[in-house]
């Protein structure tokens, strides 16, 4: 029992100290110059690689997730994607991580055979783009099969 009420205790002098430091450092989802002039992000958060800022991985993986999810959201609103197996999906959220929505949606040719399930062509569609040109040689294979083929290499 008095293990438990230390433990709240100290749960509460936690949240007590992040609001103070809320309150005196603001939370800002953009990173921005601290007043010393090193990039800086969230509560404060030092990520100036002058100042040796970095994150941790988890930060990272949670940050990845959010985008991913977001990825997902914006593409459920369109009749094409919602019929795609699992992997052509990812695939396709992987490519709007990547460009974003407004650039993704301008591959036209690509959105258009996919909605006839002409997956060849979706992925020579694919292939025939300044995209393609961009990412490694690796991930384009490994995109383009996902996207013909709908499992992963």
């Amino acid at each position: 029992l008095t293990l438990m009420i230390m433990k709240r205790s100290s749960e509460m002098n936690d949240q007590l100290l992040i609001n103070r430091i809320i309150r005196h450092e603001e939370i800002r989802t953009v990173m921005y110059k601290d007043s010393l002039d090193y990039w800086t992000m969230g509560c404060g958060h030092l990520c100036d690689p002058k100042k040796d800022g970095k994150f941790s991985l988890s930060s990272c993986m949670f940050i990845l997730n959010e985008d991913l999810d977001a990825s997902r959201k914006e593409l459920l609103i369109f009749p094409w994607f919602n019929k795609l197996d699992l992997i052509r999906q990812g695939m396709l959220i992987e490519m709007n991580f990547n460009v974003g929505l407004s650039n993704l949606l301008g591959f036209s040719r690509m959105i258009r055979a996919i909605s006839i399930n002409d997956f060849t062509q979706a992925e020579i569609e694919f292939k025939d783009s300044l995209l393609a040109k961009q990412i490694g040689k690796d991930r384009l294979n490994d995109m383009a099969y996902r996207l013909r083929w709908g499992k992963y290499l």
